[in-house]
């Protein structure tokens, strides 16, 4: 069959999308119908799937204690509290189920899926911290999503094997630190991003092994400059 170019309008946003005429091939392959929704609203519903950061107050489903979970009270499915998750009471055995020929994959899956425990919080080994989720060996964190291996860090996302920081993102290696993002091997930077081996800066965008720098941009191993000029140190130390 030759399709032709289709015009629509996103159901969800209003805005124009195409569909191409091999689109059509495959959804006629596939035994589905052709999208309503544009390729970038289908997207953001296959990612709400999974949430990292909204945190509510729930009971255990297999100790009744209530604990702080990534899941809301109203899920389908049973959430336990990590000390029952990971507690010899949860046998994955005893959740099985004999595939159904007779029946779709995903009617199956999605029977299966509502009756296997969920962990309220995904976390390994992290000592004295709170409020964490996907992360393993931190000690000292608060507020920390997709992390590991710091200690002493505050309202961070994705940090790794860093020390001392208050709102910070995709670290590695990075101590003393506020609201930077993208840094790595750095150490007493401030409002920064992209920026690897830097020292004692603030404001700094794509800058490699710069010390005592302030309002940079795109600096390679430079000392003791202010929005890109020179000064030296006693200059700099006046400023």
């Amino acid at each position: 069959m030759n399709y032709k170019i289709e015009a629509k309008i996103c159901q969800k946003c209003k805005k124009d999308f195409i569909i191409e005429p091999n689109d059509f091939g495959f959804y006629e392959k596939m035994d589905v119908l052709p999208p309503k929704i544009c390729p970038k609203c289908r997207s953001q519903l296959r990612l709400t799937f999974r949430n990292e950061r909204f945190f509510y107050r729930r009971a255990c489903d297999y100790c009744g204690k209530d604990t702080v979970s990534m899941y809301s009270q109203n899920k389908p499915f049973p959430v336990w509290c990590h000390d029952c998750w990971w507690s010899d009471e949860l046998d994955a055995k005893q959740y099985a189920i004999d595939y159904d020929p007779k029946k779709t994959f995903l009617e199956q899956f999605a029977s299966f899926y509502k009756k296997v425990p969920f962990p309220a919080l995904v976390g390994f080994r992290n000592i004295n911290s709170h409020y964490l989720n996907f992360t393993a060996d931190n000690r000292n964190c608060y507020l920390t999503i997709e992390s590991s291996n710091n200690e002493n860090c505050i309202n961070c996302y994705w940090i790794q094997l860093s020390k001392d920081l208050v709102d910070c993102s995709f670290t590695d290696h990075v101590e003393l630190s506020y609201e930077v993002d993208d840094c790595y091997d750095c150490h007493s930077l401030i409002f920064s991003k992209s920026c690897g081996y830097c020292l004692d800066s603030a404001f700094l965008l794509n800058c490699r092994g710069c010390n005592y720098c302030l309002g940079c941009i795109n600096l390679r191993d430079q000392s003791y400059n202010i929005f890109n000029k020179q000064y030296t140190k006693e200059e700099y130390e006046k400023n």
